[in-house]
């Protein structure tokens, strides 16, 4: 098992999408906050004063559909999900990169299916003017981060395959 990437992502990859993914970062890490806040200031409102922040369970489930979004991305850069290290060491560092590069196409094209999936429901709740049931919140703002964050999850993923095959054209012209 690798030692998790530190810093500004994977080796060979351009500033700028780290700088993205940072951006997205803190846009979750604000998200995270604002949650705990309405949540804590809703208790607080219904135990000092029986009056809770109408709306705030749809509030909460929309900032984080922000918190959870935006920071998938983070995650497939830094190479940070859930990974079971079976035949790891078994074998050679070239038919590993191989197999990571096979687990990150395989992602690429899931990915690539929700986001066709997700583009066609957004556009129906756009055109047919859904909205949230208490606060009437249109649900294209909900449908917002889950397409930002699946767009950069697939540059995220498709800079890691990049960046693999940079790696193993390099050893093959080391042996």
């Amino acid at each position: 098992m690798k030692p998790p990437v530190s810093g500004g992502g994977p080796a060979g990859v351009p500033t700028s999408a780290s700088r993205v993914v940072g951006w997205l970062e803190g846009i979750s890490s604000s998200a995270l906050i604002i949650m705990m806040l309405i949540t804590v200031v809703d208790v607080f409102m219904r135990n000092a004063y029986n009056q809770p922040i109408v709306g705030a369970i749809e509030l909460v489930k929309i900032v984080m559909a922000y918190l959870v979004s935006l920071a998938i991305p983070q995650t497939f850069f830094h190479r940070r999900h859930v990974q079971v290290d079976v035949i790891d060491h078994l074998v050679g560092e070239r038919p590993l990169l191989w197999m990571e590069m096979l687990g990150e196409v395989c992602g690429l094209g899931l990915l690539a299916v929700m986001l066709w999936v997700m583009w066609g429901e957004a556009w129906d709740a756009h055109e047919l003017g859904d909205v949230t049931s208490d606060l009437m919140i249109p649900l294209a703002v909900l449908w917002i981060p889950l397409l930002v964050g699946t767009v950069c999850s697939l540059m995220a993923v498709t800079t890691l395959i990049w960046s693999d095959a940079r790696k193993l054209l390099q050893s093959r012209e080391m042996s």
